[in-house]
Formats: C-alpha cells, structure tokens, sequence
C-alpha cells in the first residue's frame, strides 16, 4: 500500500532521489548548472505556449501571459476558471499541456504556483476542488491517474492509477494564499514511486502505485475545475499563477527543474 511522508525540515533527498548537492552540473563554485531537460517555460517569450497545445479552456481571460505576478523574469502564465464559464472536454478549465514529451519511465516535474482569488486572512479558499497539475489518463475519458489539487483549500496528491472514478488521496495542508509556493513531483511511472516536495520539504512519498494497471498518461498544466454548481459546475472564481516549469528526464535531479 502507498506510505505518507511529511518532512518538517529541508528534505530534498528519499530512498528513491538523487543527491542534491554538487554534482556534474555544478560549477565549480557550486552553482549548479540545470540539464537533462525536456522542457522549460518561464512564459516569458512574445509567443509563451509555444511549446504547448493550447485548446484546453474556453474563453479570452482563461489563458494569458501577465505581469501582474512573476516567480523570476517579469512575466506566468496566468489561469483564470470564473463561475459562469462554460465547459470545455467535459470540465470548468484553463489548462496547457506540453507537447513532445512522453511521461513514461521516471521523469521530474517543477513549477511556481502562486493563489490570488479567493483568499481569506491569508489562506486560499478555493471551494469543492479542482487540479492545480494533472496527469490525464491517454484515453478519451476517466480521471487523473495522478494530480495535485485544492481540496477546499487544502494541498491534496490524488493517486488514481487505473483512471476511473476513485482515488487516493495523501495531504492535509492548508494553502496560503499570496505568495509562490515551490512544487517538484519525481515520478517513476514503472516503479510506482511518487515524491512530492512543496517549498523544499518532502510533503508524499509513496511508493507500489501500480501505474503498471492503467492505461498510461500525460500531462495537463493548469486548473481543471469542477463544483456544486448545475452539472457540476464550480460557483466561484480562481486565479492562480504558474511560473518556471521544467520537466526533467531520468538523468534529472532536483536541481534541475526546482523553481
């Protein structure tokens, strides 16, 4: 059975992660040097999705470049789902995913992700739920095989590795609201390990996720969203910020793509 690890200290290392320190991409003052890519988006170009297929929401306002907050450079990718948006693909989205890259075998993931609407005395308060990054099963339907989503405001790891209508679910933190918050996920889509780091500490590992069962997956960056509203829609407004994502391959540590 999958196992829950919280960390209440600095953690960037497992059983199952590379070292964090100097390595062959460092310099030599110790400065270390990011390879082993397979993606990198900091949105700040003229064109900023150029490197994603970009068909996943519905309206003007869903996806944007904006300066209005910025984890490094002067521009995020901006994802906006308002409570009278229509569906898109059977969901309330604003979602990017990235183009030419396989998520198979073991793969790293990091991102800035900062919540602005809606918030109270500090904390985001997002209602019902919705997936901040998901990991979609490759068929035409079901449900995430692995996401990471506000569960009424609390940071949630979802496991479902079949893709159908149930999940696991690891986590119990609240989400403050105004601020960047830093995520890395390492996956190994063979071996059934999941590691999720949010600001620098270990917040899931788990390991025996039996992604072997399902039917394989990708990658969906953004909010797909979902409420008590009529046909499940949601009945308020989120806007989060995204910035510096990078997706690394198995020669990856955590170096590479921590924002």
């Amino acid at each position: 059975m999958p196992s829950n690890a919280t960390s209440t200290g600095a953690d960037t290392s497992s059983s199952s992660v590379g070292s964090t320190g100097a390595s062959e991409g460092s310099t030599s003052e110790g400065e270390h040097v990011r390879q082993h890519l397979l993606l990198e988006a900091g949105f700040e170009e003229r064109d900023p999705f150029v490197s994603f297929a970009n068909d996943q929401h519905c309206c003007d306002h869903s996806v944007t470049q904006s300066t209005d907050q910025a984890r490094t450079g002067s521009y995020s990718f901006r994802a906006e789902v308002r409570a009278d948006d229509p569906a898109v693909s059977a969901g309330w989205r604003a979602e990017l995913v990235p183009e030419n890259v396989s998520d198979t075998g073991l793969r790293w993931y990091g991102f800035g992700i900062y919540f602005e609407t809606p918030q109270t005395s500090g904390d985001w308060t997002g209602s019902y739920g919705g997936h901040f990054v998901q990991w979609h099963p490759d068929n035409s339907g079901g449900s995430a095989s692995l996401s990471l989503w506000g569960s009424d405001g609390i940071w949630d790891v979802a496991t479902n590795p079949e893709g159908d209508g149930s999940a696991d679910h690891h986590g119990s933190l609240p989400i403050t609201a105004n601020t960047w918050h830093d995520v890395v996920f390492r996956v190994d889509w063979e071996l059934g390990e999941v590691t999720f780091w949010l600001d620098g500490d270990v917040y899931v590992d788990l390991t025996d996720v039996d992604y072997a069962s399902g039917p394989g997956q990708y990658m969906k960056f953004g909010m797909n969203r979902w409420g008590n509203g009529p046909d499940g829609a949601p009945e308020d407004t989120w806007i989060i910020y995204y910035d510096d994502l990078r997706i690394g391959d198995d020669q990856a540590q955590f170096e590479d793509v921590a924002p």
